[in-house]
């Protein structure tokens, strides 16, 4: 499978292990989301500072330091869950990602 809890670790662990890359693509990151911004500004007249993005994937932590070089304005706020709630929930994700 694509997707595994090991595999996840793995691709973390290599992430960690070459900053530069990891910095380079929270930058591409960055530019896909000015264009998103950019297209729904051109599209639907939406208001740019009015405009908040969620990075809600846990592991976005691990990069905090390069978070914090690309995105300088960003508010960084970490929520404590229930463990048995968190798991569950990250079982059905992967389990939702390997059946497409």
């Amino acid at each position: 499978p694509l997707f595994t809890f090991g595999g996840c670790c793995d691709a973390v662990q290599w992430s960690v292990s070459h900053p530069d890359f990891t910095h380079h693509a929270y930058e591409m990151y960055k530019r896909e989301l000015q264009l998103l911004l950019y297209f729904d500004q051109m599209i639907d007249g939406v208001d740019a500072d009015s405009v908040k993005f969620v990075l809600k994937y846990p592991l976005h932590t691990v990069h905090h330091d390069i978070i914090r070089k690309v995105f300088p304005d960003a508010l960084i706020v970490r929520l404590h869950r229930d463990p048995v709630e968190m798991t569950t929930s990250f079982c059905s994700m992967f389990t939702t990602i390997q059946r497409v």
